[in-house]
This record gives C-alpha cells, sequence and structure tokens, in this order.
C-alpha cells in the first residue's frame, strides 16, 4: 500500500504526533475509512488515465475548432456557478457545441468551472465543463457505507474493463483492488506509544494523513465551487456547512492544519444569517 499513497500534500508544519494519533483514532471509523480508500482509488485511477483524457481532449478540441468562428477580438465572457449567458458570438457557438456534447445537457452544468474566453486555445478549459461530477466529494458527511463501496469497485472494473487499452490501466486496477479489499486496520495509540512503531509503518502512516489532507482539501473546494453562486444558503447547504465545520472542529490536528478554511465556512455561516 506504501507505493500507491499520495505525498503532495506536507505535513512538515503539523506536531506529527498529534497529527498522527488524530489519524489513527479516524480510521477506527469504518464509514470514513471507506471514504478515504474511495478517495485514493480514483485518484489513482486519474493518475493513470489523465495523459490519455489529455489526448482525447486535445484532438476534440481541434474538431471543434474547425467548425467553430475563430474569435476577432479579445474575448471578455465570465462564468459563474451554474450561469453562462455568452456575451460574444463566438461563446454562444462554443456553449452550443460543448452542450451537444455534453453527458449531462439537461441537468445541472457547473460552468464556473472553467473560462470561457479560453475555450478558442486551450482545450482543457474545455475539458473542465465536460467532466463528470465527483460526488464522492461532495459528501459532507465524510462516511460511505460497505455496501456503496462495493458497488464502487464493480463501477471502477467496468471503467478499467471498458478502457483496457490505456497503457498501464489495467495493472493500476489490480492496485485499485488491493486498496479497496485491504482492512487499514489499526488500533487506538498512546501517543508516547507512536514513537515505538517500525519506521516503515511510521511512513504509511504519514503517507495515509497526507492523502487524508488531500482528499479533504479537495472536498472543501468542491463545497465552495458548489456555494460560489447562491444568494443565500438553503438550510441543505447549511447543513452541509456546519457538518463539515462540526468535523475539523472535533479534531485538533484537522482544525489547525485547515484552520483557514475553518474561518472561511465561520464567514459563509455569518454572512447566511445577516
Amino acid at each position: 500500500m506504501r507505493g500507491w499513497l499520495t505525498r503532495e500534500v506536507p505535513v512538515t508544519s503539523l506536531n506529527v504526533d498529534m497529527a498522527q494519533s488524530g489519524l489513527l483514532l479516524r480510521l477506527n471509523n469504518r464509514e470514513y475509512k471507506n471514504w478515504m480508500k474511495a478517495g485514493q482509488c480514483l485518484l489513482m485511477l486519474k493518475d493513470s488515465i489523465q495523459d490519455f483524457i489529455a489526448s482525447e481532449m486535445s484532438v476534440f478540441h481541434q474538431q471543434l475548432r474547425a467548425r467553430i468562428s475563430t474569435p476577432t477580438t479579445k474575448c471578455r465572457c465570465k462564468a459563474r456557478g451554474k450561469q453562462f449567458q455568452p456575451d460574444c458570438p463566438v461563446c454562444a457557438e462554443w456553449k452550443k457545441h460543448i452542450l451537444d456534447h455534453h453527458s449531462n445537457r439537461n441537468g445541472e452544468i457547473h460552468w464556473g468551472n472553467c473560462d470561457p474566453s479560453l475555450w478558442a486555445t486551450h482545450y482543457w478549459e474545455v475539458a473542465k465543463v465536460i467532466k463528470c461530477r465527483n460526488d464522492l466529494m461532495h459528501s459532507s458527511n465524510m462516511a460511505v457505507t460497505s455496501d456503496w463501496l462495493k458497488e464502487f469497485e464493480n463501477k471502477i472494473q467496468i471503467f478499467i474493463s471498458e478502457f483496457r487499452h490505456v497503457p498501464g490501466l489495467k495493472e493500476e486496477g489490480n492496485k485499485i483492488r488491493q486498496v479497496l479489499q485491504s482492512n487499514w486496520t489499526v488500533e487506538e495509540l498512546a501517543l508516547d506509544s507512536l514513537d515505538g512503531l517500525a519506521l516503515a509503518c511510521d511512513r504509511e502512516i504519514v503517507s495515509l494523513f497526507d492523502l487524508e489532507m488531500q482528499l479533504i482539501g479537495q472536498m472543501l473546494q468542491e463545497l465552495y465551487l458548489q456555494l460560489e453562486d447562491l444568494k443565500g444558503l438553503s438550510d441543505e447547504d447549511l447543513n452541509c456547512v456546519q457538518s463539515v465545520q462540526n468535523f475539523l472542529s472535533n479534531h485538533e490536528d484537522l482544525q489547525t492544519h485547515f484552520q483557514p478554511d475553518m474561518e472561511r465556512l465561520n464567514l459563509l455561516i455569518k454572512q447566511d444569517g445577516t
């Protein structure tokens, strides 16, 4: 498991003992552990297919450009949240073609994910609109059942089977299966006993903590993106914000790491109450 864990989020600024003990306690919650496993698998899947997706999107973008007028003036169109009304004919054409190829064109599309003024020149700005919603990162309680995780595993394996021609994806699928079937079993340990952990185990715990930080950070960004175009919070939105705030508040290590987010969540709640 150690080789598959992300290390993108540093923990050097945290008290390592506090971070490790907090993680061990949280991993005793099966549904939270399931949420982390699923998140890790999505990161592994993303790393395996991102080059393939980039190549396919580049070709797709070139095909669209061949059908759409070339901008003659600098575009100043902006999208916000789920709303986008083009101010120029070129963006109107791009929007029409994007909707023609969007799997959710009759549902919610978060146009605020991208910068329409760059559609004509940057293929990834188009990809940002077409990408699928990540329901896992919209789970404010950060918990999924074992039944959900089993269904998730089945969907992942079906996806891998359909794209088995992508180099390395089949092998990554085997690693994903191992992650989902592993126990990640931990015991509630006192702080002083953490010093006695074997070095390899200690590194693995820190790697899991890095993973946890990345997943929570992504979940928070998805939450902000979801709420940015709202003039006021619905009861459901408010409960979502308070749920995340309470979770972070209940864990000292997370509260320390995500202090700016704690302040931002507090501001959202206060603004809604005014």
